[in-house]
Protein backbone atom coordinates (compact mmCIF):
# COMPACT_ATOMS: atom_id res chain seq x y z
CA UNK A 1 0.00 0.00 0.00
CA UNK A 2 1.04 3.31 -0.63
CA UNK A 3 1.55 6.06 1.62
CA UNK A 4 -0.54 9.30 0.73
CA UNK A 5 1.49 11.54 2.90
CA UNK A 6 4.73 10.35 3.21
CA UNK A 7 6.06 13.45 4.62
CA UNK A 8 3.82 13.54 7.29
CA UNK A 9 6.27 12.09 9.91
CA UNK A 10 9.14 14.48 8.67
CA UNK A 11 7.35 18.01 9.30
CA UNK A 12 6.06 16.62 12.67
CA UNK A 13 9.37 16.36 14.07
CA UNK A 14 10.29 19.36 12.47
CA UNK A 15 7.60 21.46 13.92
CA UNK A 16 8.46 19.89 17.26
CA UNK A 17 12.34 20.42 17.14
CA UNK A 18 11.19 24.25 16.00
CA UNK A 19 8.97 24.66 18.41
CA UNK A 20 10.95 23.07 21.53
CA UNK A 21 14.31 25.17 19.92
CA UNK A 22 11.91 28.58 20.39
CA UNK A 23 10.70 28.11 24.01
CA UNK A 24 14.30 26.64 25.47
CA UNK A 25 15.21 30.65 24.66
CA UNK A 26 13.04 31.70 27.42
CA UNK A 27 13.67 29.12 30.18
CA UNK A 28 16.71 29.24 32.43
CA UNK A 29 19.26 26.38 31.68
CA UNK A 30 21.09 25.14 34.50
CA UNK A 31 21.62 27.11 38.05
CA UNK A 32 24.61 26.82 40.43
CA UNK A 33 24.62 27.53 44.24
CA UNK A 34 27.34 27.78 46.75
CA UNK A 35 27.26 29.36 50.48
CA UNK A 36 24.32 30.57 49.95
CA UNK A 37 24.73 32.56 46.59
CA UNK A 38 23.54 31.33 43.50
CA UNK A 39 23.26 32.12 39.69
CA UNK A 40 21.75 31.21 36.61
CA UNK A 41 21.67 31.28 33.73
CA UNK A 42 20.17 30.33 29.70
CA UNK A 43 21.03 29.29 26.64
CA UNK A 44 21.61 32.85 25.11
CA UNK A 45 22.99 33.81 28.56
CA UNK A 46 25.84 30.64 27.83
CA UNK A 47 26.38 31.94 24.15
CA UNK A 48 26.59 35.54 25.85
CA UNK A 49 29.08 34.89 28.88
CA UNK A 50 31.75 33.05 26.60
CA UNK A 51 31.54 36.06 24.71
CA UNK A 52 32.01 38.33 27.34
CA UNK A 53 35.64 36.73 27.79
CA UNK A 54 36.56 37.35 24.89
CA UNK A 55 35.74 34.35 22.57
CA UNK A 56 33.62 35.94 20.28
CA UNK A 57 34.09 33.48 17.55
CA UNK A 58 33.67 30.65 20.16
CA UNK A 59 30.70 31.76 21.17
CA UNK A 60 29.45 32.09 17.54
CA UNK A 61 30.38 29.07 16.53
CA UNK A 62 28.46 27.67 20.14
CA UNK A 63 25.23 29.48 18.94
CA UNK A 64 25.67 28.45 15.16
CA UNK A 65 26.00 24.69 15.80
CA UNK A 66 24.07 24.00 18.76
CA UNK A 67 20.82 26.32 17.90
CA UNK A 68 20.64 28.09 14.88
CA UNK A 69 21.94 25.48 12.17
CA UNK A 70 19.12 22.64 13.45
CA UNK A 71 16.93 25.36 13.63
CA UNK A 72 17.92 26.42 9.68
CA UNK A 73 17.76 22.78 8.76
CA UNK A 74 14.49 21.84 10.40
CA UNK A 75 12.86 24.95 8.61
CA UNK A 76 14.17 24.59 5.53
CA UNK A 77 13.36 21.00 5.76
CA UNK A 78 9.62 21.99 6.71
CA UNK A 79 9.68 24.18 3.89
CA UNK A 80 10.58 21.63 1.44
CA UNK A 81 8.20 18.51 2.57
CA UNK A 82 5.29 21.27 2.24
CA UNK A 83 6.10 22.48 -0.90
CA UNK A 84 6.41 18.38 -1.78
CA UNK A 85 3.59 17.90 -0.27
CA UNK A 86 1.83 20.11 -2.77
CA UNK A 87 3.16 18.46 -5.28
CA UNK A 88 5.97 20.98 -6.51
CA UNK A 89 9.33 20.26 -7.52
CA UNK A 90 12.10 21.89 -9.54
CA UNK A 91 15.62 23.11 -9.29
CA UNK A 92 14.84 25.32 -6.52
CA UNK A 93 13.88 22.61 -4.12
CA UNK A 94 16.92 20.31 -5.02
CA UNK A 95 19.03 23.47 -3.64
CA UNK A 96 17.29 23.84 -1.04
CA UNK A 97 17.25 19.98 -0.26
CA UNK A 98 20.94 19.80 -1.29
CA UNK A 99 21.72 22.88 1.52
CA UNK A 100 20.31 21.04 4.18
CA UNK A 101 21.65 18.22 3.80
CA UNK A 102 24.99 19.84 3.81
CA UNK A 103 24.19 21.44 6.96
CA UNK A 104 23.37 18.05 8.56
CA UNK A 105 27.08 17.07 10.04
CA UNK A 106 26.71 20.64 11.19
CA UNK A 107 23.75 20.32 13.55
CA UNK A 108 25.41 19.29 16.86
CA UNK A 109 22.34 19.50 19.10
CA UNK A 110 23.91 16.52 21.13
CA UNK A 111 27.43 16.95 21.49
CA UNK A 112 26.06 19.96 23.40
CA UNK A 113 24.68 17.74 25.81
CA UNK A 114 27.08 15.92 26.38
CA UNK A 115 29.62 18.99 27.11
CA UNK A 116 27.38 20.29 29.52
CA UNK A 117 27.52 17.07 31.34
CA UNK A 118 30.99 16.66 31.04
CA UNK A 119 32.07 20.38 31.76
CA UNK A 120 29.32 20.15 34.97
CA UNK A 121 31.14 16.77 36.40
CA UNK A 122 34.21 18.97 37.21
CA UNK A 123 31.75 21.51 38.89
CA UNK A 124 29.42 19.29 41.08
CA UNK A 125 31.96 19.26 43.77
CA UNK A 126 32.42 23.11 43.87
CA UNK A 127 28.75 24.18 44.17
CA UNK A 128 25.18 22.44 44.03
CA UNK A 129 24.17 22.42 40.12
CA UNK A 130 20.67 22.00 39.14
CA UNK A 131 19.24 21.36 35.84
CA UNK A 132 16.64 24.00 34.54
CA UNK A 133 13.41 23.87 32.29
CA UNK A 134 15.97 24.87 29.18
CA UNK A 135 17.75 21.59 30.26
CA UNK A 136 15.47 19.26 29.87
CA UNK A 137 13.69 21.08 26.60
CA UNK A 138 17.15 21.28 25.09
CA UNK A 139 17.43 17.19 26.16
CA UNK A 140 13.52 17.11 24.40
CA UNK A 141 15.19 18.77 21.46
CA UNK A 142 17.99 16.42 21.10
CA UNK A 143 15.64 13.80 21.40
CA UNK A 144 13.14 15.13 18.52
CA UNK A 145 16.24 16.20 16.14
CA UNK A 146 17.06 12.92 16.47
CA UNK A 147 13.95 11.67 15.31
CA UNK A 148 13.74 14.08 12.84
CA UNK A 149 16.62 13.20 10.96
CA UNK A 150 15.90 9.41 11.24
CA UNK A 151 12.48 10.08 10.01
CA UNK A 152 13.88 12.20 6.57
CA UNK A 153 13.78 9.38 3.56
CA UNK A 154 16.29 11.25 1.13
CA UNK A 155 15.20 8.65 -1.65
CA UNK A 156 11.50 9.61 -1.05
CA UNK A 157 12.03 13.05 -1.63
CA UNK A 158 14.21 13.18 -4.38
CA UNK A 159 12.14 11.13 -6.01
CA UNK A 160 9.21 13.75 -5.10
CA UNK A 161 11.48 16.65 -6.07
CA UNK A 162 12.31 15.12 -9.71
CA UNK A 163 8.78 14.48 -10.78
CA UNK A 164 7.27 16.47 -12.63
CA UNK A 165 3.23 17.06 -14.23
CA UNK A 166 -0.49 16.92 -12.87
CA UNK A 167 0.72 13.27 -11.19
CA UNK A 168 3.20 14.47 -9.11
CA UNK A 169 1.30 14.35 -6.24
CA UNK A 170 0.53 10.86 -5.70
Amino acid sequence: MRKKQPFVRTAAFAITSLILAGSLLAFPFLSMARFGFGHETSVPGLVESVAQNWYVLLSLLIALFVLAIPVLRAGLMLYLVALLQAGRGGDRLKRVFRFTEKLTPWAMTEIFVVGTGVGLVKVVDLAQVTFDVSFWLYCGLVIAFALFNASVCRWSIWRHINREGPDARN
